[in-house]
């Protein structure tokens, strides 16, 4: 079974990544058992894309100032589908970068902030896609954050 993706498309021209030492602040997510322990200490931004997609690329140097700025707060965390097809499955990925911002379990399900401050265990609702801005998603993870409280 083959599974394509698409790569939402951007403007932007691609940069080069310059990958010298690299902050490993950005949790690569292979199991579903690591959201779920990570969730005991705060939300989590979880994003879903590929090294191959440009608007993924452009989202790396964002999610990893993220990471630094809300570090105890919430927890950046990303699935390369490539690596880790079963998880794009598992979260229903169509179009990459897809992201959402986890803030724990209901009923055994994942429970996600919407962009209005509400919550949800629907994650099409909740679903961020294609390169956000910085400040989109500190709205989302400081909505996430108050949610937590």
């Amino acid at each position: 079974v083959t599974i394509s993706y698409k790569c939402s498309s951007s403007s932007s021209s691609s940069s080069s990544s310059s990958s010298g030492s690299q902050v490993k602040s950005v949790v690569e997510v292979t199991k579903l058992s690591q959201i779920n322990s990570t969730l005991k200490n705060g939300p989590v931004l979880l994003k879903v894309g590929a090294e191959w997609c440009s608007p993924c690329k452009q989202m790396k140097p964002i999610l990893t100032s993220l990471a630094t700025e809300y570090a105890g707060k919430a927890t950046v965390m990303s699935i390369d589908i490539d690596k880790s097809p079963d998880l794009a499955s598992y979260f229903e990925v169509e179009t990459i970068p897809d992201m959402c911002v986890i803030v724990g379990t209901q009923n055994g399900k994942y429970v996600y902030m919407k962009t209005d401050g509400k919550v949800s265990t629907t994650r099409s609702q909740a679903r961020l896609v294609g390169a956000k801005s910085k400040s989109a998603l500190q709205k989302v993870l400081d909505f996430a954050i108050k949610y937590r409280k």
